[in-house]
């Protein structure tokens, strides 16, 4: 199928390619690009979700001594102008094969799109290639709105044909693909999603589910993946997987700053390092063939999500081994960040809670072979005969038992009666479970239905029966603050539907295995071979530990959540939580690099803002006088009010110009577009987007200065100034070097003072128009333009070496303080020397009014964060509540 993709698109077809994770879908763009003969000539542009997905394929690449250029934000200003120089030659695929970029610079630089509409001109432009394309479609598992404007990118490029390749969607998902980027009439080409040497092991996990009970999963010195929900569990597995267990393993997620993230997928790559936890930032188009496990400490969003991310494992094609573990407040936890995700609309949402629903009935069907349910969903006929016993039902024989359906409308509504008896509070998951089992009487005891579910249910099967009361919105999650400070935590409330099940005589009916409740319990978890997960691994009923709990805030790190109660296991309605438990769930974030995490709010730097800009000593030469130094500081205020604001209207993460940047405008009244330009090492590519705005704020202070009748001297170059903050975050460390006031020559008119500045004149291409003639540059040589290239590539690694990104400042004080505010450095180590029964002492008191020293010595901002620790989980056994 790869040959006849390629051939396709080399007779200029358009084509939508869904081809299952290491079935080669890479190899039907690379081998084109490089192919001179057929109807399409030129570059190759492949538009990729991910700037380490980018990398990793340009590396490659380049050592297979292909000719592939990243064009994205990783890249300092003179190189992105050297890659867009090339477009101005004869014959530019000669300089590179292929050019990779992300959505996100497509959509926001209009030097790309300049370039590219030269290539176009010129019959260059070979093809578009759009890869992990179900991002297009608002119905795929991870769409992304910049992606969804490829569609108005095509049309701007008539006769260039376009591959849009996944691995992942169902039929409906590639309709709308196909109607997104107007290529219905294209060639299509599917293969099979089975990955028959996948084995699927799906395990429910009790709330003192342990780091040892996951260890028989993992094979002595292999390669794995681990998945996590949220960014700090991955910290803190890999941490115990790494101190108790002795493993090789290390976090990876995408607040890690990139040169680590780099550095930990090149070693992972070439086996220095064997087990990676990530979030879902790790792992979309690597190419490690010996990847021979897969576990999800948690469950992810969708199946699509489910199979892509175990698709990762055994692409050798030898036996792979891939654990679920999830337990109900797992999707809880989901379905909350589902619906407050500011990232899509209502439908999208909408949808998104319904492919977390269909995955809630993956891990609790019992009756159908896995492999059977996964192929169907993507529209796929799949008898559970091919399995071959490689998934967990059809290994026990579970398909071949006949179900039974038990009513557990009697208990759904006491736990309705519950929860509104406990108006306006409502309860949490375990409260509910309190309620039900007849437990902490004092505060529970008054409760409808106290104690009626004891010795008939157990905290399973209520956990389950609370969660398809919330999916049918008998009752409805809200996020609550804790009382101790801790961040927001999931209560239940009486739900738009509530009434059913109390007035209108809705059952609650949930499938079984008949004498579901006789199963013996079991000991442990058993290794792959004999792996038996019929059966959760469960808590005791009573958490004997006498630990009390932690909680804390650290303002520097994601937002966590406290499931000290919410895990599952029934207790009392205190925040418990095994401090040797595996990790406790806590509140995910979108984890990737590019755009896949969420908008940050604009942060409130309390560091002074420097020094005035004095017209003495410091900057000999600049005549800057009072009335300017006010302007400049007033301007400077108004500007990041701005920035903030076309951030928050535009999804930015970071400031679109530099403290450093705004001043120079307003030193230098850079009233033009052009002027800004002319700020060194300013970024053309924002100064094109936003230049306008902020020129005439620039303009708006020019004429206060005018109007004042003041002048300003602007005949000294603007490399003068290059220095206006210090590195250490705006604050002077010297005073100026001369009180005295220098001397002013005669001073000119405003206006022609304005026209001292260097101006840059930009070649004068109508960019509005589809079409225009670019001139060709013949001078342009292949070899010199290479080596160059190299040179400023070498130059950019540099730099980013020698500083660090805001997200490795972030990262590093924000370990600093949770490692020693969650007791991994001397406690830890002393309770694993012996130290048994210690309680920690708690950290939420005054933790909420600090803040961690950042690199540059000034105060860091950082967000909310709080978790729960306690000491004396136990661990056991108990029976499939299904």
């Amino acid at each position: 199928m790869q040959l006849d993709i390629i051939n396709a698109t080399l007779g200029g077809f358009d084509v939508m390619a869904l081809l299952p994770t290491g079935a080669g879908k890479s190899l039907t763009y690379q081998l084109p690009a490089l192919v001179r003969r057929g109807k399409t000539h030129g570059i190759t542009v492949v538009i990729t979700p991910l700037r380490s997905l980018m990398s990793d394929q340009v590396q490659h690449l380049e050592n297979l001594n292909i000719r592939a250029i990243p064009f994205n934000g990783d890249l300092q200003a003179p190189t992105r102008q050297h890659i867009l120089h090339a477009f101005d030659g004869p014959e530019p695929e000669k300089f590179f094969e292929l050019l990779y970029v992300t959505p996100e610079m497509l959509g926001q630089s209009e030097q790309i799109m300049e370039g590219l509409r030269k290539l176009h001109y010129k019959k260059k432009l070979a093809r578009l290639v759009i890869d992990e394309a179900h991002c297009v479609s608002q119905w795929g598992h991870d769409f992304r709105k910049d992606y969804s404007q490829l569609g108005r990118v095509r049309t701007q490029f008539p006769g260039v044909p376009v591959m849009a390749l996944t691995a992942t969607a169902t039929e409906h998902v590639l309709d709308d693909i196909k109607r997104n980027l107007a290529i219905k009439g294209c060639k299509t080409f599917r293969m099979s999603a089975n990955r028959p040497n996948l084995r699927i092991h799906v395990i429910p996990k009790g709330s003192a589910f342990k780091v040892n009970d996951m260890i028989p999963l993992i094979p002595p010195d292999t390669c794995g993946i681990i998945y996590c929900i949220s960014r700090r569990s991955t910290e803190d597995l890999a941490l115990k997987l790494r101190e108790k267990h002795k493993l090789n393993a290390h976090h990876y997620h995408a607040n890690v700053c990139a040169e680590e993230r780099r550095r930990i997928q090149e070693d992972w790559q070439s086996g220095k390092i064997k087990i990676v936890v990530a979030t879902v930032a790790f792992g979309m188009g690597i190419d490690k063939p010996d990847v021979r496990f897969v576990i999800h400490h948690g469950p992810p969003k969708s199946i699509e999500g489910y199979w892509q991310e175990i698709g990762r494992a055994g692409r050798d094609g030898k036996e792979a081994n891939c654990y679920l573990l999830y337990q109900y407040s797992d999707f809880a936890t989901l379905r909350r960040m589902l619906r407050d995700s500011k990232d899509g609309t209502r439908d999208t949402i909408e949808r998104s809670l319904k492919n977390l629903d269909k995955l809630v009935y993956f891990c609790e069907d019992r009756w159908v072979c896995r492999r059977q349910q996964i192929l169907k969903y993507f529209d796929e006929e799949f008898s559970e005969a091919e399995c071959r016993k490689t998934c967990d039902n059809c290994m026990e024989g579970t398909i071949h038992t006949r179900c039974e359906t038990v009513d557990f409308t009697q208990f759904a509504i006491a736990a309705l009666k519950a929860v509104r008896h406990f108006q306006p509070a409502g309860l949490r998951m375990g409260g509910i479970n309190d309620v039900l089992m007849g437990r902490n009487q004092k505060k529970m005891g008054e409760s409808p239905g106290f104690g009626m579910a004891k010795n008939i249910l157990d905290t399973w099967e209520l956990n389950r029966m609370t969660h398809h009361l919330a999916q049918s919105k008998g009752l409805r999650d809200a996020k609550k603050a804790h009382r101790s400070k801790s961040a927001p935590i999931t209560w239940y409330l009486p739900g738009p539907n509530a009434d059913d099940y109390l007035v209108r005589g809705k059952r609650l009916e949930l499938r079984v295995i008949p004498d579901w409740k006789k199963k013996p319990a079991k000991k442990a978890m058993r290794p792959p071979q004999s792996t038996n997960v019929s059966s959760p691994i469960r808590a005791n009923p009573r958490n004997k530990g006498k630990g009390k709990a932690v909680t804390y805030i650290d303002y520097d790190m994601d937002v966590e959540e406290d499931y000290g109660e919410e895990m599952g296991r029934g207790g009392t309605s205190a925040p418990l939580y095994g401090h040797n438990a595996l990790i406790g769930e806590d509140e995910d974030e979108d984890e990737d690099d590019d755009a896949f995490e969420p908008v940050l709010p604009a942060r409130n730097n309390k560091a002074p803002l420097g020094a005035p800009i004095s017209r003495n000593g410091r900057f000999p030469g600049t005549g800057v006088n009072n009335r300017h130094e006010s302007l400049i500081e007033a301007f400077l205020i108004q500007a990041k009010k701005l920035d903030s604001e076309l951030r928050n209207r535009d999804d930015l993460r970071r400031a679109i110009f530099s403290d450093h940047e705004y001043r120079q405008m307003a030193l230098h009244f850079t009233t033009t577009v052009v002027k800004i330009m002319n700020i060194p090492g300013i970024d053309q590519a924002k100064v094109e987007k936003y230049g306008v705005k902020f020129a005439a704020l620039v303009e708006s202070y020019a004429m206060q200065f005018k109007d004042g009748h003041e002048v300003i001297d602007l005949d000294s170059p603007m490399d003068d100034v290059a220095d206006l903050e210090d590195n250490d975050g705006g604050d002077f460390d010297e005073e100026p070097d001369s009180d005295e006031e220098p001397d002013y020559e005669e001073e000119p008119d405003f206006d022609e003072a304005l026209e001292d500045l260097p101006s840059f004149v930009p070649v004068e291409i109508d960019t509005h128009s589809r079409y225009y003639h670019p001139p060709n540059d013949p001078t342009l040589e292949p070899e010199a333009w290479l080596a160059k290239y190299e040179l400023l590539r070498e130059d950019d690694r540099k730099k980013e070496e020698d500083a660090p990104s805001r997200s490795k400042r972030k990262s590093d004080a924000s370990r600093a303080v949770y490692q020693k505010k969650s007791g991994f450095g001397n406690k830890r180590r002393s309770a694993s020397a012996g130290t048994t029964g210690s309680s920690r002492r708690s950290a939420s008191a005054g933790v909420s009014k600090r803040r961690s020293r950042g690199p540059s010595g000034g105060r860091a901002p950082a967000r909310r964060r709080g978790a729960t620790n306690t000491s004396g989980a136990t661990n056991g056994i108990a029976t499939m509540p299904h």
